[in-house]
């Protein structure tokens, strides 16, 4: 056990080190500075991990056998000895582009003769010498193509199982891959799949009057950041311009990005797919078992598996609200299987029309704003909630409010904004911009509150359907929840 060390993560505290080492007996070091020749741990500062290699051509390169060679001798140095120092390196990681063209500098400096400091004058440039000897050059190897080349031959034949498997499930990857819009010129309008929630992903009719493929930028005006509605729908079918219209934009300008989701909530889209997660413990799932009866309301989440939730259901409720309980959890579970192969989430209430509601309450629970707005036409709950939330906190924002306790029911969305997961989902731009906005305030406090302690929100998001325009009510307490707000305050 003496050869042997040990290394920890930072997330081990050092009660569990303690306890380990004690078991194992064995030595613990701050980290492993290479294995078998290589790094253990390579970082951001991947120039520093490898620049050993560095010091190690210069080595060679100015010991005093190579200042007696001649010309022939410095060519089978460089070509045996130099440039396979790397190699080795090489077969695992993909080397900075400055180490290779530093490397490759040391040995145009020995070929030419340079010792130490002196220099010496190049007569030819670095990129005729890397030649074939056939056009004209000395062979001497490209190590960045050289480094790229001995990666790419990880696919030949004879690479491992292993290897060969990883890269099986190359194409189904690219085939789940989706663009996540911003207002950068990288994605193309009619060849690219950049339209969630849309068949195929991509634009499915002929468009009007347009020759040639556009950037899906053009149709994004500079001023307001968002859709140009009016140039959309006079170049797009009906269908596919609404589609457009749907996908929602960040108002900071950032790079797009693809996003794919592999075991994820095909729903949320934000945790992981589990049996208990889709009955119970998904944002989405919880919105409906919300509207049931108070028993079930106190089952509240947590548990291991769906066997574990049966068990705690068959003592708090009756034979009737069980029966009810499991019809409805076909009905979520059928709705899951329908968005995984391919249909849409039914839309929501009154033909999918968004509804926000928002309110602001001082420490006592008096009213300080209250918000009430009418949003767009919704494809699925997630994307609801997440606007409705990049609004609510946009509102706080515009009241100059720095100190703030932000209380939702949906739990998986506050999970994700106190965790900052599923910023790779395709809301994650979304999600990232209220992070932003909370990021600036002076105190935050990221809370999940019950549907049922949250109804006053509710109630100002169902009269905001029947808007026109925002209402705002300011150190005021709108009427339509007066009720609301008395019990609310009772219970303070």
């Amino acid at each position: 056990m003496d050869k042997s060390l040990m290394y920890f993560s930072s997330n081990t505290s050092p009660q569990q080190r303690d306890v380990i080492k004690a078991l194992l007996g064995v030595r613990e070091v701050d980290k492993f500075e290479s294995y078998l020749g290589l790094p253990t741990l390579v970082g951001r500062k991947k120039y520093h991990t490898f620049s050993f290699l560095k010091d190690r051509v210069w080595k060679k390169l100015q010991g005093w056998k190579g200042k007696m060679l001649s010309r022939a001798g410095k060519e089978i140095l460089i070509k045996t000895v130099a440039q396979s120092i790397p190699t080795y390196t090489m077969g695992v990681f993909q080397l900075p582009v400055k180490l290779c063209e530093e490397l490759q500098a040391l040995c145009a400096r020995f070929w030419w003769g340079q010792i130490g400091n002196k220099k010496k004058i190049h007569w030819v440039s670095l990129d005729k010498l890397i030649r074939p000897k056939l056009e004209g050059g000395m062979g001497f190897k490209d190590l960045r193509q050289f480094n790229l080349a001995i990666l790419a031959k990880q696919d030949s034949p004879t690479s491992s199982f292993t290897w060969k498997s990883i890269l099986e499930a190359k194409p189904i990857l690219k085939r789940g891959l989706c663009w996540r819009v911003d207002n950068r010129a990288s994605i193309w309008v009619l060849s690219d799949a950049w339209i969630p929630n849309h068949p195929s992903n991509r634009v499915l009719y002929p468009t009007r009057n347009v020759e040639e493929d556009l950037m899906v930028v053009e149709l994004i005006d500079p001023d307001t950041r968002w859709w140009d509605r009016e140039f959309i729908m006079q170049k797009f079918n009906r269908e596919d311009g609404e589609a457009i219209l749907r996908v929602p934009l960040s108002r900071r300008v950032i790079s797009d990005s693809g996003e794919y989701t592999d075991n994820r909530c095909e729903v949320c889209k934000i945790e992981a797919e589990t049996e208990i997660h889709a009955l119970w413990n998904c944002g989405v799932t919880r919105d409906v078992w919300a509207g049931y009866s108070a028993q079930l309301q106190k089952c509240v989440g947590g548990q291991a598996d769906v066997l574990q939730l049966m068990e705690e259901l068959m003592d708090c409720l009756s034979t009737n609200e069980l029966e009810h309980f499991l019809v409805q959890a076909w009905v979520i579970w059928n709705q899951r299987n329908g968005i995984i192969h391919g249909r849409k989430l039914q839309p929501l209430e009154e033909g999918g029309t968004l509804g926000i509601g928002a309110i602001i309450r001082n420490d006592k629970g008096e009213v300080m704003a209250a918000l009430s707005v009418k949003g767009p036409p919704m494809t699925c709950s997630e994307e609801a909630e997440i606007l409705a939330c990049h609004r609510a906190v946009e509102f706080v924002v515009e009241c100059g409010f720095i100190e703030l306790v932000l209380e939702g029911d949906n739990q998986a969305l506050m999970n994700a904004l106190s965790s900052r997961k599923g910023l790779m989902s395709w809301l994650g731009h979304i999600l990232q911009d209220v992070i932003c906005m909370l990021n600036g305030l002076r105190w935050l406090q990221v809370l999940f509150a019950k549907r049922s302690a949250n109804t006053v929100a509710h109630a100002l998001a169902r009269y905001a359907k029947d808007l026109l325009e925002d209402v705002v009510w300011l150190e005021d307490s709108p009427p339509l929840v007066v009720e609301a707000l008395y019990c609310d305050s009772i219970s303070i």
